[in-house]
């Protein structure tokens, strides 16, 4: 298991803990999460999932909208030509 993957773990933990030289660690070892696949000490901080499902939820949102402004374009650039093709 990669470090990326435990860190989605350990960013909901209340027993997260922000170290300066390593970053996110266990602030139960003092050191970064090294379990594989599920966390015996895991305890989940409501409040701050939410946060992170809020700006997952968010960044979705905007890459959609982006795609559709994109689409949108395309149309209006294809309409353009074929009306140019028709004079």
């Amino acid at each position: 298991m990669r470090r990326e993957e435990r860190l989605r773990f350990c960013k909901m933990c209340m027993h997260r803990k922000m170290d300066l030289k390593q970053g996110l660690i266990c602030g139960l070892t003092d050191r970064p999460a090294s379990f594989e696949g599920n966390c015996n000490d895991f305890k989940k901080d409501e409040v701050q999932a939410a946060k992170i499902v809020k700006q997952v939820y968010q960044e979705e949102e905007k890459e959609s909208s982006g795609t559709w402004t994109y689409i949108v374009i395309a149309l209006v650039i294809i309409r353009i030509v074929l009306r140019l093709m028709r004079h």
